[in-house]
């Protein structure tokens, strides 16, 4: 299998994900072992703590590091994008800059708390008044946060629903994957590394389930989306 790795935090010293550009490679080494050969760099932006040129003026510098990296050319292609934290307001700010890169594709991550109307309000601005394609992040996390309510209201909005492999590691968070490929949502994967360790790049989980029938469905579903981005 060749994958397209929508979510990692591999750039050097810009959030939470790797510390320095030693830590990026061996990222990124891991990933091409797994079968990747290309990777989002999505690293956290949070709106109220900076503007997108602050934060565009950092993923600049720290890719600069990691291309000085020997062999940087034989690891997987890295494309430049953003994690955006949803925030009130954020539809008022033109963030079309933090699109992944070459395409037209905005991640953004639902916060961590209760669910309240505003989440896909602004969402739903975002999507209609600027010339973008919404990704959600890790969209089988929230399942753990959210009530079916909530969740149908997010399947709803106009976006690309990406998966972290980490969902095929337990068989609910499997099956909730699977359904959602055979209602024909928009999905891709993404490893979320962070690390070396603890969130390490993980696509050989999915490796593991590649032979199962139903999980060649699920990359259909994965191969149709990703072609219909224009990004096959």
């Amino acid at each position: 299998m060749r994958y397209f790795d929508f979510h990692s935090h591999i750039l050097p010293g810009m959030d939470d994900g790797a510390k320095d550009a030693v830590m990026s490679a061996h990222m990124l080494a891991a990933l091409k072992r797994q079968g990747v050969t290309r990777v989002a760099a999505t690293s956290h932006y949070i709106p109220h703590r900076e503007s997108p040129e602050e934060y565009l003026a950092r993923r600049s510098k720290a890719y600069e590091f990691l291309q000085r990296i020997p062999g940087f050319e034989e690891l997987p292609k890295v494309y430049l994008g953003a994690e955006i934290y949803l925030e009130k307001g954020i539809s008022d700010r033109n963030l079309t800059s933090l699109c992944l890169e070459g395409t037209n594709l905005l991640m953004v991550e639902f916060p961590r708390e209760p669910f309240k109307d505003w989440m896909t309000y602004e969402l739903e601005n975002l999507a209609y008044t600027l010339p973008v394609k919404l990704m959600i992040a890790h969209i089988d996390r929230y399942y753990h946060w959210y009530k079916p309510e909530e969740m149908d209201a997010i399947l709803q909005l106009p976006a690309v629903f990406q998966i972290n492999a980490e969902a095929f590691e337990e068989k609910h968070t499997q099956k909730i994957v699977l359904s959602l490929a055979e209602q024909g949502y928009p999905l891709v994967l993404g490893s979320d590394a962070h690390n070396e360790t603890g969130r390490a790049p993980n696509f050989d989980l999915i490796e593991k389930k590649v032979k199962k029938s139903k999980l060649q469905d699920f990359y259909q579903v994965v191969a149709q989306t990703i072609h219909d981005l224009g990004l096959d």
